[in-house]
């Protein structure tokens, strides 16, 4: 199951290189040098992690933090300086890292395995409550079942799923399970169902 990682850098250089190693390492890679753009990906797709350039025009890079982070997406910032004003931003955002450009390859992949591994592993992460969590992983279940697949195969199905029809992953786990449902009270003749 590959990760999928926004960047946002204004420096296209810089962005098509991290694109370039991401991609390498298997990961899907959202690219965008306009802060603004990349808000409506955050709102459209799922995303795994973010790294953002601390200085870009047209939007203020603790105001995309925060964006980022009122989606739950854990993040990284790349900079250029690295004074102690700029490491008290990353600090304030809730940066997981702080990455000195230019980055060298062999450290952009260690962190981004690094920050995918925290942010999965994290007891606090708010992506999904309990409830939703059991839900997917019904679904998963489910859907391993039905089609013979793994789990991972599964999960990337539902996801796949989710993305094509652009709908959040709980939505198709929750249809699934539904659907499952339906026919199971269907089979053993659940009058409520026979009514409709």
């Amino acid at each position: 199951m590959s990760a999928c990682i926004l960047v946002v850098d204004d420096n296209s250089d810089i962005l098509r290189l991290v694109e370039r190693v991401l991609t390498g390492q298997g990961y899907e890679v959202l690219a965008f040098e306009s802060p603004l753009e990349a808000l409506d990906a955050v709102k459209e797709d799922f995303i795994d992690l973010a790294i953002l350039d601390i200085d870009m025009p047209g939007m203020d890079a603790l105001r995309l933090a925060a964006e980022i982070r009122k989606a739950n997406i854990p993040f990284i910032f790349l900079s250029a300086c690295v004074d102690c004003e700029c490491v008290s931003k990353t600090k304030i955002a809730g940066a997981l890292e702080l990455l000195v450009k230019p980055v060298r390859q062999e450290q952009l992949i260690i962190s981004v395995a690094n920050a995918l591994a925290l942010s999965r592993s994290s007891v606090d992460k708010n992506i999904f409550d309990l409830r939703l969590q059991r839900i997917i992983n019904i679904a998963v279940g489910l859907r391993s079942n039905e089609k013979g697949l793994t789990v991972s195969e599964s999960y990337q199905s539902i996801r796949d799923e989710a993305r094509s029809s652009s709908r959040k992953i709980f939505d198709v786990a929750m249809d699934i399970v539904d659907g499952h449902d339906h026919v199971v009270r269907l089979m053993h003749g659940d009058p409520s169902l026979l009514k409709k």
